[in-house]
């Protein structure tokens, strides 16, 4: 039998989730990754890591990881070679995790729904995991993390299928699509927990309008 979300985990399950993102991931930066990794077997990062280095194979790409957090994302990209990573996210304590693994180049702390956009945008690759939701950022979100791609460049984007549902996610793809924001190459379904029942969608597209 597959357990429950308990904890910081649960408090971020679910369609009534409240809570200040800042204030609940410097809370829990310390135990992130232990939460996550040995009590639920959190995948979603190599999941979508790896679906970037299938379409990506150049190790020497810039890449943008948008709510990097702790820097599981970085983890794995580094572990596959690649070299020019940055990352931003909400949470300095998250942040001072993710700078202990000496992995990212730059790390800045920003509201990357709400804050102006200041960073680069011409990375070959933006990902972003865990970053949408209730309570996260919502459909809207997404032009703010695919800004951070050069024209023709990579996006990806791996969220909890219940709030893509309930928050209408898709209608903003189409959008994004029909302006021309992107170009949409596939919406998969993965479970990305191994000890949870946590359905998850990873949304790839490249900047731009192709075909």
């Amino acid at each position: 039998m597959r357990k429950a979300p308990t904890g910081r985990l649960a408090e971020v399950t679910g369609k009534d989730v409240n809570i200040t993102p800042e204030a609940h991931y410097d809370d829990w930066a310390d135990s992130y990754d232990t939460d996550l990794l040995q009590e639920y077997g959190y995948c979603a990062h190599r999941i979508a890591v790896n679906a970037l280095s299938e379409r990506l194979p150049d190790t020497n790409a810039t890449i943008m990881d948008v709510g990097c957090g702790t820097g599981l994302v970085g983890v794995e990209l580094a572990a596959l070679g690649y070299t020019v990573i940055d990352g931003l996210d909400i949470s300095a304590r998250m942040l001072a995790e993710a700078s202990k693994l000496s992995i990212y180049r730059q790390l800045t702390r920003v509201n990357a729904e709400t804050d102006e956009n200041t960073a680069q945008t011409s990375y070959d690759a933006v990902i972003s995991v865990g970053t949408f939701g209730v309570g996260h950022m919502g459909p809207k979100g997404m032009s703010k993390v695919g800004i951070h791609a050069k024209d023709g460049g990579l996006i990806l984007l791996f969220m909890n299928a219940e709030p893509f549902v309930d928050l209408d996610f898709q209608s903003e793809i189409d959008k994004l699509s029909a302006d021309n924001f992107w170009t949409l190459e596939t919406i998969e379904d993965h479970n990305y927990m191994d000890a949870l029942d946590r359905p998850g969608k990873l949304i790839i597209a490249s900047r731009g309008h192709y075909g």
